[in-house]
């Protein structure tokens, strides 16, 4: 099998799984309705993920405090 074929099965399989995993949980909750305050929450997200993720590299460049 060559590289290429490898790597295609691979994105298969990830695919598979993923859907797999998240499937029945959209099947399931699909149906509910998220409150408001949930909804707004939910927007900060990714503002606060991107904070989480630079802050430390701003803070301690080279992974020292001191």
């Amino acid at each position: 099998m060559s590289d290429t074929q490898t790597i295609i099965w691979m994105i298969l399989g990830s695919l598979i799984v993923t859907y797999a995993m998240r499937g029945p949980a959209m099947v399931f909750f699909g149906q509910l309705s998220i409150p408001a305050w949930i909804n707004r929450a939910l927007g900060f997200v990714p503002i606060a993920v991107l904070a989480a993720i630079t802050a430390p590299a701003m803070i301690a460049p080279k992974g020292e405090i001191w």
